[in-house]
């Protein structure tokens, strides 16, 4: 992990500067052709990172918040705007995952398979009973997201980070 260059999420990405390679690296992905197929790929990432980590909850609930966001503004964008959104959108959630996910856990690179009706049933309930806004945006992100892709990871990922998350 890179000792940080001041508070909060700023100041950990500010420190990736010192990562020689990083933002050279970040240029280099290969995304699928469609913006929606390249979003799934990186919300896909971010949630088996939440999902398997305790550290940093805020940080990795942005990763899968930010580009489920992007997604709904998608239509509304001319094509080359979408793909330069998505393109940024990548940078970000590798950035947070670069500043925050050190060393890499195994179960990172993992999708959680599970059966999706109970947490289908329980995330929106218990997201607004806990009250935090970071849950009850991830939450509504994950479920949007499952819609799509039907990856229980993303459902996974709200839960588990619900719990992690202290009560408002």
């Amino acid at each position: 992990m890179v000792a940080s260059d001041g508070p909060g999420v700023g100041g950990r990405l500010r420190a990736l500067r010192a990562v020689r390679t990083f933002s050279d690296a970040l240029d280099v992905w290969w995304a699928p052709p469609t913006p929606d197929d390249a979003l799934d790929d990186s919300i896909a990432a971010a949630a088996r990172v939440l999902a398997a980590r305790d550290d940093a909850p805020i940080a990795f609930c942005h990763a899968v918040t930010a580009p489920s966001a992007i997604r709904m503004v998608l239509p509304m964008l001319p094509p080359a705007l979408q793909r330069a959104s998505v393109a940024a959108s990548w940078q970000v959630v590798a950035a947070v995952i670069a500043a925050f996910a050190s060393p890499r856990l195994e179960a990172e690179r993992l999708t959680v398979e599970t059966d999706p009706a109970p947490l289908l049933l329980e995330l929106p309930g218990a997201a607004i009973e806990h009250g935090d806004e970071h849950v009850i945006k991830l939450t509504e992100a994950a479920l949007r997201e499952y819609a799509r892709t039907t990856d229980t990871t993303v459902l996974v990922a709200a839960h588990r980070f619900r719990a992690r998350v202290p009560r408002p």
